[in-house]
């Protein structure tokens, strides 16, 4: 399934003060992790939004739309395929010489869609719902009250097993 473990803040959003941004948290401790379509991603320290690359800057609601307009924020995840000019250790040089293998590592990125759901995911992606942020008309700072977390939370096996194991004992 997707989610984060119970109990753990990882890819939390937060409101920076007097910012048109967020801050996507880690966790204590870190590195916080999130299970996205089978992947499981990880962030090891906390990040704001628009620091990510390749991310939109956030725009202010303005007359033209809803007010207040809901934005949706999700996680996008993939697996990023990595070849031996980002490690050389698949170049095999002390042994053949010459590039084996290719491997995978997943890779994220937290967007925001405007106005809108969460879009369906390109092929090869998934997508997972982190919060919500409702914004009125004409205010450029995002609030901690205008954010509503989304996350669910999965229970590790090991605690699945902990409390079968207690209702046993009951019954």
């Amino acid at each position: 399934g997707n989610g984060t473990a119970v109990g753990v803040a990882g890819f939390a959003v937060q409101a920076i003060p007097a910012a048109n941004d967020f801050r996507i948290a880690a966790g204590v401790p870190a590195p916080g992790t999130c299970l996205v379509g089978g992947i499981e991603v990880k962030i090891a320290a906390d990040i704001n939004y628009s620091a990510q690359a390749g991310v939109p800057a956030l725009t202010t609601p303005d007359a033209t739309q809803p007010d207040p307009r809901t934005d949706a924020v999700f996680l996008d995840a993939w697996l990023d395929d990595v070849d031996g000019v980002e490690d050389a250790e698949l170049l095999n040089s002390s042994d053949i010489g010459m590039q084996t293998s290719v491997r995978q590592r997943p890779a994220w990125r937290v967007r925001v869609a405007e106005g809108v759901a969460v879009p369906a995911p390109a092929a090869g992606h998934f997508h997972y719902a982190l919060a919500r942020i409702v914004r009125p008309r004409n205010n450029a700072q995002i609030t901690g009250a205008m954010i509503t977390d989304l996350r669910q939370t999965i229970t590790a096996l090991a605690d699945v097993g902990s409390r079968l194991a207690f209702m046993e004992q009951v019954l």
